[in-house]
Order: C-alpha cells, then sequence, then structure tokens
C-alpha cells in the first residue's frame, strides 16, 4: 500500500512539473499567426476569370493587359498578362477585404463590397494593384475595371 502511495505521489508530481515546463516554455515564444478572414462571398470569385472586353478604351485601364485571372482558395492569384506580344503568367494574391495597399491607393474610406483586390507584381518590383467589382448583367456575372471586363470561365 505504501509503495501504491509513492507511486501515485511520484505520478502527480512528474504531471505537474510537465504542465509547468511546458507552460513556461510556450510563454517565452513569440508566436506570429496570420489570420484570413473569410467572406461568405469569397467562394463566388474562385476560378477563372477571362476578359472578355476589346474595346479601344480598355486600353487605358491597368487591367486591360490581363488575359485571365485564376482566383484560387489559398487567396493566390495565377495572373496571365500580355506584354510587349508575349504572354506570361504571374503569382499574385487576392482578397475581398481592404489590405494596407489597397488603401493607400482608394483612399482611407475606401469600401470594398461585392469586389476584389488583385496585387500582383509585374516585372518583379513594380506592385499592380487592381480593384475588380462584381457586376451582373443579363444573369451573368462579371468582373469589370474601369473598361475592362471579366468573365467567369467556369459559367
Amino acid at each position: 500500500m505504501k509503495s501504491l502511495h509513492i507511486i501515485i505521489i511520484l505520478s502527480a508530481f512528474i504531471i505537474l512539473t510537465s504542465f509547468k515546463t511546458k507552460a513556461t516554455f510556450q510563454s517565452n515564444i513569440n508566436h506570429t499567426i496570420v489570420v484570413i478572414n473569410h467572406n461568405q462571398d469569397d467562394h463566388v470569385f474562385i476560378g477563372k476569370w477571362i476578359q472578355n472586353s476589346h474595346a479601344p478604351a480598355a486600353k487605358k485601364w491597368r487591367a486591360s493587359s490581363i488575359i485571365k485571372i485564376d482566383f484560387k482558395k489559398d487567396y493566390t492569384a495565377h495572373v496571365l498578362v500580355s506584354e510587349g506580344g508575349e504572354t506570361k503568367i504571374i503569382i499574385g494574391s487576392w482578397s475581398t477585404k481592404e489590405t494596407e495597399n489597397s488603401i493607400k491607393i482608394m483612399g482611407p474610406n475606401a469600401e470594398l463590397e461585392n469586389g476584389v483586390i488583385l496585387e500582383y507584381l509585374r516585372n518583379g518590383k513594380d506592385l499592380n494593384l487592381i480593384h475588380l467589382s462584381k457586376r451582373i448583367s443579363d444573369g451573368k456575372v462579371f468582373l469589370e475595371s474601369g473598361d475592362v471586363l471579366f468573365e467567369s470561365a467556369l459559367k
């Protein structure tokens, strides 16, 4: 009986010291947690979007060089751009909420609703930031930036 009592005390001591050690270890670590706040409407944008506007007026808009955008679930975007007669895919990111960069460009009172902010580095150094608004016309959903329209390739 005495040996059982000693085993219980030793077990309790080991358990208590392991909790203390674990808590002390965790409190000394700096954690950086990145939280993406999902909107319920985010799933609407996921997939491939193809430019369907070829009007000359569209050439003045930054989005006019984009041929196709593939919005991924992990908030990355594969952007197919046309530049100087050649096409290339650039990896970017997208959000349905204001980002630090978008607020600087759109203004501090920017309100993004039913739209997407697309960010990518063109030439690896110049940040392209494009705001795409959702528009519904004749039952079809479009993303538009100025005169440039993108239509979902999946529907």
